[in-house]
């Protein structure tokens, strides 16, 4: 009887040892794939058949892929400004009617010029005008009213060549157009005499004898006391000179006549009358022109109460030209 009882209880032992050690396995691999028909191992759910594919938290597979960035849009450029045509034209202002040049225009001294920047819009530009060159002497030259103006005018005073300039800009003052032009200022009388100087408020005056005068003396000397005397035919000014300016700011005084004698010499003096207390000298230039042709360009230094003889001319001899440049106290 006992030794049943002994049977039974190792039977009894035996299968709880068996049901411990199959405990224990399923315990170390439950995290295992288990092993399906064809041999492969069979990935958990939720997974499928991806293994590398991740899970997110809520344990569903993540199916889109994440979306790229936009590129930021370039920013627009800029519009080129317009380039005009800018076609810069002169003519006469005290001749309304006279033609328009574009390259080049010829005028005599003293002659108004308007200007215009062609084929611009009259709204939604601006213009700045300027003077590249002009005759290495003289007085100011100055756009009227200012430089800024769509059609300045100019007083063209000095003979020789000047070249202006136009800039035409837009709203945005960027250059948008640009052009010159040349004028020609060209004396029309047989001589023509342009004293210039560089002191402002200084008193230089400019003498032109008859060889029959002497100086400040009427009617033989022709100046600011005897500004058109008649030295020829009484019916006829061409053979009279005639002093076109008296100046006491940088000058000019000019005078010029038409038709000179023949085989006379006319003598060219300038005298500086300036205070001595308030301007003690002055440089002094003298040119002398010979049918619109330059033909004497000197300069001096005078004090205040000097007399300059310059040059005698004489358009009908060989050499018209006799330069005396003498400087004297007064008149001699």
């Amino acid at each position: 009887m006992m030794m049943h009882s002994k049977g039974c209880l190792l039977v009894l032992l035996s299968m709880v040892v068996l049901v411990w050690v199959g405990c224990d396995q399923d315990t170390r691999y439950s995290g295992a794939s288990q092993v399906v028909d064809d041999g492969e191992p069979n990935p958990e759910p939720g997974m499928d058949g991806d293994p590398d594919e991740q899970m997110p938290d809520d344990g569903l597979p993540i199916d889109d892929e994440p979306e790229e960035p936009e590129e930021p849009e370039e920013p627009e450029e800029p519009e080129e400004p317009v380039a005009l045509d800018v076609v810069l034209s002169a003519r006469r202002s005290d001749i309304p009617a006279s033609d328009f040049a574009t390259e080049e225009l010829i005028v005599e001294p003293f002659s108004g010029v308007f200007f215009d920047p062609g084929a611009v819009p009259e709204e939604g530009f601006s213009y700045r005008w300027s003077l590249l060159q002009a005759p290495a002497v003289g007085a100011l030259v100055e756009f009227l009213p200012d430089n800024t103006v769509r059609n300045p005018t100019m007083t063209m005073e000095i003979a020789g060549s000047y070249e202006l300039q136009v800039e035409v800009f837009d709203v945005d003052m960027v250059r948008v157009g640009i052009d010159t032009i040349t004028i020609l200022v060209i004396p029309s009388e047989e001589i023509y005499v342009e004293l210039t100087w560089s002191t402002d408020n200084a008193d230089v005056d400019l003498h032109f004898l008859h060889p029959r005068g002497q100086w400040d003396q009427p009617p033989w000397d022709c100046y600011w006391g005897n500004r058109a005397p008649n030295w020829g035919q009484a019916n006829s000014s061409d053979d009279d000179p005639s002093l076109y300016t008296e100046s006491l700011g940088l000058g000019p005084e000019s005078i010029g006549l038409n038709e000179a004698e023949a085989d006379t010499a006319y003598e060219v003096g300038a005298i500086f009358f300036g205070d001595p207390e308030l301007v003690g000298e002055t440089f002094v230039t003298t040119r002398v022109f010979l049918n619109g042709q330059l033909g004497l360009d000197a300069s001096t230094t005078l004090e205040s109460g000097q007399f300059w003889h310059v040059v005698s001319v004489n358009p009908g001899a060989p050499e018209p030209f006799l330069f005396i440049d003498t400087i004297s106290d007064g008149f001699p």
